[in-house]
């Protein structure tokens, strides 16, 4: 046999051996290079973080910091004819305008009131009430890794086709939602209400009249017993009547929601090893991202059992649509199920640009840049 013979047996061996065989090579130059291609994805994202803000540390109302109040003794004045009342008794004008400073309009309940010629009476209905405030209002935040999954379709072309090795251009569109929520309390106050009892013991001359057996009540017009109309001593003391504590805090409600849609053309490469085959690309993405941020704070009074009694609440809704734009790298590897069939998994990693907003006083980053993983069968046309 001639050497160029053999040089020419030789080059068609290896050639069948590099190409899986001159049947596949023919059998793959039937397809057009179109592929589909549908599966799942599940992204997570690099972090979600919200800086909680409050309501409740700029509100004020009375139910929360008390009003200072003072309720004047029923006694009176010392001065002067005037109508008196006292928790045992009263002393009032009677139909002569008590001319002569004298009155038969009074009544007393007993006789331990009555000393030698004059009669005590005590009032303890004055009241002052004052109030110690103090709140404190806790920064807080808090972040948290996200994930999603949802559909991913592809459609692919191979424009060059080396049999071994192939390039093509792809746009993938991939779907997921997202949904995080977090409660909090970054508001506390306590109220001290301090109420002191004002005792007024005044003395009435009787004018040596003999008092009633007790109990006795005059009337305005009918005459009767004459005592003093204007007292002819009296005593005040300030005692502590009751000292009350008041607790409050506040409660966050706070969700991120969002819809993401990413869109990514890109273009490739597939080494061929027998059935199998292994892909590398990149490109950019074009992420649509659909959101709702929800804030809602209440503000409550704490009872003893800690049962809160909702004293005001705040709600805020924010939403938007932005588009931010990317650019990812993946990788991946499959297997050839038949002629036009293949199976594969594949990494991909993505960089986007972030989304910042407020919720209400709170406001948040999302950074959409992460890692994602999936797989997807592709029919080849």
């Amino acid at each position: 046999m001639k050497k160029w013979q053999v040089l020419i047996i030789t080059l068609s061996v290896l050639g069948t051996s590099i190409y899986g065989g001159e049947d596949t090579a023919d059998d793959r130059s039937k397809l057009s290079g179109l592929k589909f291609s549908v599966g799942y994805v599940s992204r997570s994202f690099s972090d979600l973080r919200f800086s909680t803000g409050s309501y409740s540390q700029n509100f004020s109302t009375v139910e929360l910091t008390g009003e200072p109040f003072s309720v004047a003794s029923s006694a009176g004045a010392i001065a002067g004819s005037i109508d008196r009342n006292y928790d045992d008794g009263f002393v009032k004008i009677d139909s002569t305008d008590s001319f002569g400073e004298v009155t038969w309009n009074w009544a007393y309940e007993d006789s331990l009131q009555i000393d030698g010629n004059s009669i005590r009476f005590t009032d303890s209905s004055g009241r002052d009430v004052t109030h110690d405030y103090s709140d404190s209002f806790n920064q807080y935040q808090w972040s948290d890794d996200l994930n999603g999954g949802g559909p991913l379709l592809q459609v692919s072309y191979n424009f060059e086709d080396w049999h071994s090795f192939k390039i093509a251009a792809s746009m993938e569109l991939s779907f997921l939602d997202v949904y995080r929520s977090k409660n909090s309390s970054t508001f506390g106050a306590q109220r001290i209400s301090n109420a002191t009892q004002t005792i007024v013991q005044d003395t009435f001359g009787l004018g040596g009249t003999v008092p009633p057996e007790p109990p006795h009540e005059g009337t305005f017009e009918d005459p009767g017993p004459l005592i003093n109309s204007v007292p002819s001593d009296r005593s005040v003391a300030v005692q502590d009547f009751s000292t009350e504590t008041f607790s409050f805090t506040n409660h966050i409600e706070e969700s991120l929601d969002f819809s993401l849609v990413t869109l990514s053309p890109g273009i490739s490469a597939s080494i061929i090893r027998e059935k199998y085959h292994f892909d590398f690309g990149l490109g950019i993405s074009l992420n649509i991202i659909n959101w709702e941020a929800r804030f809602r704070e209440s503000l409550n009074a704490l009872n003893d059992e800690k049962k809160g009694q909702e004293i005001n609440s705040w709600e805020s809704v924010s939403s938007g649509n932005d588009l931010l734009f990317g650019a990812f790298l993946h990788a991946g590897t499959g297997m050839q199920i038949s002629e036009a069939l293949s199976f594969s998994v594949f990494l991909r990693r993505d960089w986007v640009s972030a989304l910042r907003a407020e919720a209400g006083p709170s406001n948040f980053d999302l950074q959409l840049s992460g890692t994602s993983g999936g797989f997807r069968a592709t029919y080849s046309f």
